[in-house]
């Protein structure tokens, strides 16, 4: 109320200058304590108990963070996505994979060296019945065998897509194609003889003979 001896006499003895002056001062105190209460807030909601609740503004701001996660997703299961976006398993280092093919490769070749290249054809043989098991495929005579071996091997290194057994019936078609399957992984192998000795080596029939389906120049068998 010190302003009141330098306001002009007139002013102070209105009635409604008197209700204007006590209005300011109210409002006056009212903010003072609007802006210590706001200060004290601050603090309190960082000591223990429930914190302050949001007003207006900042449940709009900051009410999602209050939410609570939704149980239910609307993300799509796996097993519902096409096969492209499913992914796959990742693949067998390279090494692996060519390490197993000339695995696969040698089994192929021991099997044919083991079993058709093996057989003794003029075992089975006889007067009456000269082929022996040879038309139920199950052998073939020395020579049979080292042509089927041979044809199949030089394939192998050329052309790789060729039925080199395709001419041939009943029988002796079982047999070549036991043969073939053998044979036919000696690409590799053919073509290193092939670098190292030239093409006039005879590369195929040196790969039969070392692999049983040919006879050996200097031995003495002609079964």
């Amino acid at each position: 109320m010190a302003l009141l001896p330098f306001q002009p006499r007139s002013m102070v003895s209105s009635p409604s200058c008197h209700f204007k002056l006590v209005l300011l001062v109210c409002v006056a105190f009212l903010s003072k304590c609007a802006s210590v209460s706001h200060s004290s807030k601050i603090p309190s909601a960082h000591v223990g108990g429930s914190p302050p609740a949001m007003d207006a503004i900042e449940q709009r701001m900051f009410g999602f963070l209050k939410q609570p996660p939704s149980k239910s997703s609307n993300a799509p299961k796996i097993e519902n996505l096409p096969p492209q976006l499913r992914g796959s398993a990742p693949s067998p280092p390279r090494f692996a994979s060519v390490q197993s093919e000339a695995e696969a490769a040698q089994a192929a070749i021991q099997k044919m060296k083991t079993g058709i290249c093996a057989c003794k054809w003029i075992d089975s043989t006889t007067s009456t019945k000269p082929i022996g098991v040879g038309v139920e495929g199950k052998c073939a005579p020395r020579n049979a065998l080292c042509g089927f071996c041979m044809n199949a091997a030089y394939a192998a290194y050329w052309n790789p897509e060729q039925d080199t057994c395709a001419q041939y019936m009943n029988g002796a078609k079982t047999v070549c194609n036991e043969v073939a399957k053998g044979a036919m992984k000696a690409g590799k192998e053919i073509g290193y003889m092939y670098e190292m000795y030239g093409p006039q080596f005879g590369a195929s029939t040196v790969w039969c003979r070392d692999n049983g389906c040919c006879l050996a120049m200097e031995g003495p068998e002609t079964k």
